[in-house]
């Protein structure tokens, strides 16, 4: 079966119609299913920087969040504090038995779970969310589920989520930029020098008897003044006259 929510559904009925059926008590442990959620505790900071985009999700009317895509991801989860601020129009949650299991063992009990409408860029479908505390690490976070349903696909090198439908080619940029370099595959890229330093020559420091530069003036430093250049072309003079000579030649 294809559709996950009557999957869920079924799941949910066989165990009630089992304890209704044996009449005796099933302890919580018995009772929880465990979902992979990440490998540790820690681990949910990492959504922060994970791959976001914006979603409408519809109950009653559209509503506009950001949500997380993670293809680790076992479920599909959205954040109890954004689910109390929206309760009354995504309704009732519904109990659930999910536990979300991290690598350390620590069990985030499901506070419900709930099946909502998701349209991102045009691709709808319905989708179960389990009710989960993130401490702040997303508002809706979209997994295996979801990318299941949608076959949408991440391309890390690119950092896209690309979604086919029929012949279209959906793809959809990363909004947020904090992606580190540790989720993506991409190659490390080594930064070689121009040329391979050459061992016979002295370091700068100690090369101080060849090629020494003069010590660098301040620039306050008064300049040296230059002497006049005498002028090295000949100076008219007015012509003389004998009657303007005060000391005249006699013939």
């Amino acid at each position: 079966m294809s559709d996950p929510v009557k999957l869920f559904q079924i799941q949910s009925e066989i165990l009630q119609s089992r304890q209704q059926r044996t009449g005796h008590i099933v302890h919580a442990h018995q009772q929880m299913k465990i979902i992979h959620l990440c490998n540790s505790r820690s681990d949910l900071k990492r959504f922060k920087h994970s791959f976001i985009i914006p979603i409408d999700i519809t109950r009653k009317r559209p509503i506009r969040f950001l949500a997380t895509i993670d293809d680790g991801a076992g479920l599909c989860v959205i954040d109890s504090h954004i689910w109390g601020q929206w309760q009354k129009d995504f309704g009732n949650a519904i109990e659930s038995i999910v536990g979300a299991k991290v690598g350390s063992g620590h069990i985030l009990k499901s506070r419900g779970y709930i099946i909502l409408h998701v349209n991102v860029e045009g691709v709808v479908c319905d989708t179960v969310f389990e009710i989960l505390d993130s401490q702040g690490a997303f508002e809706i976070l979209l997994g295996k589920p979801w990318l299941g349903l949608t076959r949408a696909t991440r391309e890390y090198d690119k950092d896209t989520l690309v979604i086919h439908v029929g012949p279209v080619k959906i793809v959809i940029p990363n909004r947020s930029p904090k992606l580190p370099l540790a989720y993506k595959n991409s190659q490390t890229i080594q930064i070689k020098p121009a040329r391979s330093p050459d061992l016979r020559t002295p370091p700068l420091a100690t090369n101080t008897t060849s090629n020494q530069l003069p010590p660098a003036q301040p620039i306050n430093s008064p300049r040296p003044r230059l002497a006049p250049t005498p002028l090295k072309f000949p100076i008219a003079r007015p012509p003389t006259s004998p009657l303007l000579d005060p000391n005249p030649t006699q013939p």
